[in-house]
């Protein structure tokens, strides 16, 4: 969430409900009542959902059915889609009477209670417009990180022609979404929500890097420079004439045009203060990830509080143990 994909709320929840449905897999069916079934069934409902929504997700699952598709992540469509799933699932969890359970069930109601509130929260307020327009920064950001998983070498495989053809497609789809990046970060600064000059200054490092790689030391053109033996040669000629000309002709310019946006435009509207209480809404968006992150109700303020306590005591315990064993120094 701190950058609305890669971290973000939204493809995160795409293996949510399978924790929760593995949560009860070592249930015995067979005495389970009914309540219990129809808890499972949302779980698994919820997370085909999810896979639909959000094919990387899926090919970390081993899923091939959305192999094709790269997802959309940070569209309208995608958003509304997303809270109607969640809504869904809310209504559906609700009508579930969590007190004939069995405690096992009980517990993965809860923990699936607590994600779905947690995700209709973000996506119903304002937290979202926060954060789907900084979509990437330097720490978190599919402009980094799915190279790799398209490199052949993470989640996506390539045995198969089909293999290839798909990689192709999900190659089109990525550069389509860091055209949205784009898109996306002009909405940002005409709100004001905007990434740090930090951020933005490595986030050009980082383009600056992905272009300079060229073709062939690409990650995506890894799979084309390593062709398994059931690819035949045309097929190889085929396939290595459309990875390069997908490199040449769409990626490389996609990360141009963000580079170019980052460097010419967004930089110099970037904010200097690091921390998100230097950013337009950013006391609300640290508030909910600290609940989000501490599955507590605490604030900020209190959780340090807390921390400052802890410390405080830990040293006083510290001290009584220097002074018991006659330690001259200081801690």
């Amino acid at each position: 969430m701190r950058s609305f994909l890669s971290a973000l709320v939204l493809a995160t929840l795409a293996l949510l409900p399978a924790a929760c449905a593995n949560s009860t897999a070592q249930s015995t069916l067979e005495t389970q009542p009914p309540k219990a079934d129809t808890l499972h069934q949302l779980f698994a409902d919820s997370d085909e959902d999810s896979l639909k929504l959000n094919p990387i997700g899926a090919l970390f699952r081993g899923d091939s059915r959305y192999v094709g598709q790269f997802g959309d992540y940070i569209s309208n469509d995608y958003i509304e889609q997303s809270k109607r799933n969640l809504d869904s699932d809310w209504k559906r969890l609700r009508a579930i009477d969590q007190t004939s359970l069995s405690g096992q069930d009980q517990i993965a109601y809860q923990v699936f209670e607590y994600q779905t509130r947690m995700g209709r929260e973000f996506l119903e307020s304002d937290l979202i417009a926060l954060s789907i327009v900084r979509p990437i920064n330097h720490f978190n950001g599919l402009h980094t990180q799915y190279p790799d998983i398209n490199s052949g070498k993470s989640a996506a495989q390539y045995k198969t022609v089909a293999d290839y053809e798909n990689g192709l497609t999900r190659m089109e789809g990525f550069a389509t979404y860091l055209d949205r990046c784009i898109v996306r970060m002009k909405e940002g600064l005409k709100t004001g929500v905007v990434e740090t000059k930090l951020t933005v200054k490595q986030m050009i490092t980082q383009f600056d890097d992905l272009i300079a790689q060229g073709v062939e030391k690409s990650p995506f053109w890894q799979p084309a420079s390593l062709f398994p033996d059931t690819i035949s040669k045309p097929d190889r000629m085929r396939l290595g004439a459309a990875y390069r000309a997908m490199l040449e002709q769409k990626l490389i310019p996609s990360y141009t045009r963000v580079r170019t946006f980052l460097k010419n435009t967004y930089l110099a509207k970037a904010r200097r203060g690091v921390g998100l209480v230097y950013m337009r809404g950013g006391k609300k968006l640290y508030s909910y990830l600290t609940r989000q992150e501490t599955t507590t109700n605490l604030t900020p303020t209190e959780i340090h509080a807390m921390g400052l306590k802890e410390v405080s005591r830990i040293k006083d315990e510290m001290e009584a143990v220097r002074k018991s064993v006659g330690f001259k120094g200081n801690l």
